[in-house]
């Protein structure tokens, strides 16, 4: 739990997006476990430190270990760049010039570039040649 709870503070996640983050990352440490807890659990844990007035005793203790294994922490974002299948795009070489240089083809309705992803690319994944568009998603700490 005290590992959950200095994720938490560096990743600057509500207890709601921590459990999320849990079930979501297994580079949080919890390998196929099935017992993850769930933000009640986590915000109990936190509340019982900070009564006991311990909490920052605890993240001064692990601030002062991490240096000693070789670790460095550091606040962060968690950014999802998942890749996201579109449906492939068929314009023709003018068209797709215009559209890197700004520009709407005329041709276009406003209905048509609706529903363009001029944003997706060609990309490899799995080793297949795939049309698509990275999700990256605000950090997940971001509250606004």
């Amino acid at each position: 739990m005290t590992r959950l709870l200095v994720l938490q503070h560096l990743f600057n996640l509500s207890d709601g997006l921590m459990e999320f983050q849990l079930l979501d990352r297994m580079s949080f440490g919890l390998k196929h476990s099935a017992r993850v807890p769930d933000c009640n659990t986590i915000w109990t844990f936190h509340e019982r430190l900070v009564k006991a007035k311990v909490e920052h005793l605890i993240f001064d203790e692990v601030q002062r270990q991490l240096p000693l294994h070789g670790i460095s922490a550091r606040e962060g974002q968690i950014i999802d760049a998942s890749i996201v299948r579109v449906p492939t795009e068929h314009s023709s070489s003018e068209e797709q010039a215009l559209v890197k240089a700004g520009a709407e083809p005329a041709e276009w309705s406003p209905a048509k570039w609706r529903q363009k992803d001029v944003q997706a690319r060609w990309t490899k994944n799995h080793g297949r040649s795939t049309s698509a568009t990275s999700s990256q998603s605000a950090s997940i700490g971001d509250t606004s």
